[in-house]
């Protein structure tokens, strides 16, 4: 979950730059509300749960 928000630019550090030190394998407060913003972004419901329909969409766009 966390490589698909790095690809697409949503994990970013303190400067506002793509972070890929922050795929770590642990989801933290901060990433569900950013596994939300791309599920918003993708026209899904923003619960922050990465399911069936979330991950489908995730891996169609990568």
């Amino acid at each position: 979950v966390l490589w698909y928000l790095w690809r697409f630019g949503l994990l970013l550090d303190e400067n506002g730059l793509s972070d890929v030190k922050k795929i770590n394998g642990i989801i933290s407060a901060g990433d569900v509300e950013v596994i939300k913003m791309s599920q918003t972004l993708l026209g899904t419901t923003a619960d922050g749960v990465v399911g069936k329909i979330t991950r489908g969409l995730y891996t169609k766009i990568c």
